[in-house]
């Protein structure tokens, strides 16, 4: 009997097949079966490539900060564990740039080199995780929005990212212009853009040029300079949406053009859409946060850096909320935000009310990959009202799984791998905004924490405004520079059923000469600004209160010409000059624009010539708010005409009441209005 077995294992090491034991890999160290033959009797997944080298796992393993707080006890485990989960195949028959990431192999025969190291000698069958040609399902949308890191920088400047040269350029063009077309969104939104317009001009022709039609455009957001620093983006398709309201930056200008573009003041932009078909609007913010380069290896590199991206962004989206100027709650914050899942910049989010949406429709979703894990670095997040009009989010793996050789660099023409990063795909279905009638304009901005929605313009010289941090208010100075002409540009106001303008703020002025400081610093206004300040035609209004001395801060109103009612976009601008002799410094805040709606005037009945009424009145969160050219006796009367006010003198007050419509009487004249 014995001899019987050692001939048939005899027979077995000459035909190499009983020899292979069946085992399955969990981490463990495989030397007890080095030199030996084996068969996995699992399913492993390609988690990385090199030449002819895989790196095998049992599982598609995800980053630590994925699914644990970094500096737990919990991370330190999933690190610990994952150290030992790569197996290193060597494989002299296969050419691993052939191989996606995430691709399968079940059941598979190699010998064991070492204690994690396996040789594979025979054919093997790769499986799952194919190359996707058609766009992930996202539900039945009326809206598709793609959320994109292009690492787009045109070769016209030296110094720059990306292509080295323009042949390379002309490849990646291609590429990232077949992926954006065959994705076909309504809007892109897209980060790691070379400054100035160059990339976004580029981008949007190309995309018209393969619609055939001139049915893209891109969001202008002023800027001018180029460089080698990485800004955000939007293209959006006209027919679809259009933008409404100014796009803000979070993040000011800082004094200098080279403070400027060192910092993040164009890696963060808010702009507000409205859809065509319904008027649903909604307020979308494109971000890129520090990334984790340079420094140590943890993916906690630059986390300080990215909580202050997050602060900022919370900061300004607030700030808007609480000046009216979105006036819509339906916010999605997407971008490239350079961490985890489970890391803080993300867990402040949350804690903001917004929802990270991609694991709300794929738990095991991803966009990158880096030292052999998949990560989600690229976020949809939505606040609750917005989360609700989201059919779907979903990563396209046209590029984090792909081999670095199918990149532009090595000639490859097709979309994948434009980028190291998979676009995200979002549904959305955007709720009809229904018509409630005017109302009240009540905009407020600060300008301690930034320029909000209002843009700046540099016509002359190398000073610009930008917010002082310091004095938590805008800023122009020219010292230094000589000659400068400077604009800071309010957002658009629809008067169209709108009277009593008023503009107040507070300004103050330094160096120079008082006496010219009028010439110098004006307050102007326009219907009929596109873009260009000149292409408009200004019109100068009356600063009524100056700073007598240096730094003497002081609040001034103005009253908006009665010929600008009835107008649909009414911009006011702050206008610096300087000579070289006389080169003052202007500083503003707390700027606030107010309107009366008047839409509905039935039984009101006023008296007196509009041009000649010397006071405004107007109603927000409550209060009534009058004020006049001169103090006179005063009345107030609810609907029913019961009066709730009355002084037989006063120039300025604000009185607190309950929501509803109240009559004001001042002299002769008597006015409607009402208080929301």
């Amino acid at each position: 009997m014995g001899r019987k077995i050692f001939l048939l294992c005899e027979l077995c090491v000459l035909c190499g097949v009983c020899m292979a034991q069946n085992i399955v890999f969990t981490g463990a160290s495989l030397a007890a079966y080095k030199d030996s033959s084996v068969v996995f009797d699992q399913t492993l997944y390609v988690c990385g490539r090199y030449g002819h080298t895989m790196y095998l796992s049992y599982e598609r393993l995800r980053a630590p900060e994925e699914v644990c707080e970094y500096g737990t006890a919990a991370y330190d485990s999933v690190v610990s564990a994952q150290s030992n989960a790569i197996l290193t195949a060597y494989c002299p028959y296969i050419y691993t740039d052939t191989v996606r990431l995430g691709t399968t192999i079940t059941g598979l025969r190699a010998e064991v080199t070492d204690e994690r190291a396996i040789k594979i000698t025979e054919n093997i069958v790769l499986s799952h995780n194919t190359r996707c040609d058609s766009i992930p399902y996202v539900g039945e949308a009326s809206l598709i929005l793609c959320e994109a890191n292009l690492e787009y920088y045109c070769p016209d400047w030296t110094g720059t990212y990306g292509a080295k040269s323009d042949e390379e350029f002309a490849l990646q063009h291609a590429k990232i212009v077949k992926a954006l077309s065959h994705i076909h969104a309504d809007i892109y939104a897209l980060c790691e853009l070379q400054h100035g317009r160059v990339a976004l001009d580029s981008l949007t022709g190309a995309l018209n040029a393969q619609a055939g039609n001139n049915v893209y455009a891109y969001v202008n957001d002023g800027d001018t300079i180029t460089d080698t620093y990485i800004k955000t983006g939007i293209i959006y398709r006209k027919d679809k949406v259009r933008p409404v309201l100014n796009v803000g930056r979070p993040y000011g200008p800082m004094a200098t053009e080279s403070e400027t573009n060192a910092g993040f003041y164009k890696r963060e932009l808010v702009q507000c859409f409205e859809q065509i078909d319904n008027n649903g609007r909604f307020v979308l913010s494109v971000n890129h946060f520090k990334s984790k380069s340079g420094g140590d290896t943890t993916n906690n590199y630059w986390n300080g850096e990215r909580v202050k991206n997050v602060h900022t962004l919370l900061n300004y989206i607030n700030s808007e909320k609480a000046n009216n100027y979105y006036n819509d709650s339906d916010i999605l914050v997407v971008g490239d935000f350079n961490c985890c899942t489970m890391e803080e910049p993300i867990e402040m989010m949350r804690e903001a009310g917004y929802e990270d949406m991609l694991p709300v429709y794929d738990s095991a979703g991803y966009s990158y990959v880096y030292n052999n894990k998949v990560s989600c670095l690229d976020h949809v997040m939505a606040s609750q009202s917005m989360a609700a009009q989201i059919t779907g989010v979903a990563a396209y793996h046209i590029n984090a799984d792909e081999y670095y050789k199918h990149s532009y660099s090595y000639g490859d023409t097709a979309m994948y791998r434009y980028s190291d990063h998979d676009p995200l795909i979002v549904g959305l279905n955007i709720s009809s905004d229904d018509y409630e009638g005017c109302k009240n304009d009540m905009n407020r901005e600060s300008m301690a924490i930034s320029l909000g929605c209002y843009t700046t313009c540099n016509v002359k010289g190398s000073s610009y405004w930008y917010i002082y941090d310091a004095y938590k208010c805008a800023c122009m100075n020219g010292y230094g520079t000589g000659v400068n002409e400077d604009w800071l540009i309010s957002p658009a106001w629809n008067m169209e059923h709108k009277e009593d303008g008023v503009l107040t703020y507070e300004h103050t002025m330094a160096y120079g000469s008082n006496s010219t400081w009028p010439y110098r610093c004006k307050v102007m206004i326009t219907d009929n600004y596109e873009g260009d300040v000149a292409k408009a035609v200004w019109e100068e209004l009356t600063i009524n209160t100056m700073p007598n001395t240096n730094w003497q801060w002081v609040s001034d109103t103005i009253y908006i010409p009665k010929r600008y009612e009835g107008k649909s976009h009414v911009n006011i601008a702050f206008k610096y000059t300087s000579e070289a002799d006389d080169i003052p410094a202007w500083e503003i805040k707390n700027v606030a624009f107010t309107s009366q709606c008047v839409e509905d005037t039935t039984g009101v009945e006023v008296y007196g010539s509009e041009e000649n009424i010397g006071f405004n009145v107007y109603g927000a969160e409550g209060i009534l708010y009058y004020s006049a050219n001169k103090a006179s006796g005063v009345s107030v009367y609810d609907i029913l005409g019961r009066k709730v006010y009355e002084n037989p003198m006063v120039q300025t007050f604000h009185l607190q009441l309950t929501t509803g419509v109240y009559i004001v009487k001042s002299g002769m004249y008597v006015k409607k209005v009402c208080v929301p």
